[in-house]
């Protein structure tokens, strides 16, 4: 029984871990999708956002494909919604 509360503990830890993991990469996503919407809306293309911003253009990519669907307004949370499914496809296919 000690032991089986101990393994408890531990997996409560780990996902209290995972679960922080998740939050900052969510906010480090949010802030980027903010970056880029500001770019977009002055005339950037993909190339010189992801120069100037330091990521990767097929990254910046999917974003701008994300921001394009609530145009003009760019609406950051429904991007980053977008975005979560288009780099899921863009993933699966990858993997193929």
């Amino acid at each position: 029984e000690e032991e089986a509360k101990k393994e408890l503990a531990k997996r409560e830890e780990e996902a209290k871990k995972e679960a922080k993991a998740q939050g900052l990469e969510q906010g480090e996503m949010r802030k980027l999708i903010t970056q880029v919407c500001k770019k977009l809306q002055k005339g950037k293309s993909v190339a010189e956002i992801a120069e100037e911003l330091e990521e990767g253009e097929e990254r910046i990519f999917e974003i701008c494909q994300a921001a394009a669907e609530t145009k003009p307004a760019y609406q950051e949370d429904e991007i980053y919604i977008i975005w979560k499914n288009i780099s899921l496809h863009s993933s699966d296919n990858r993997i193929k």
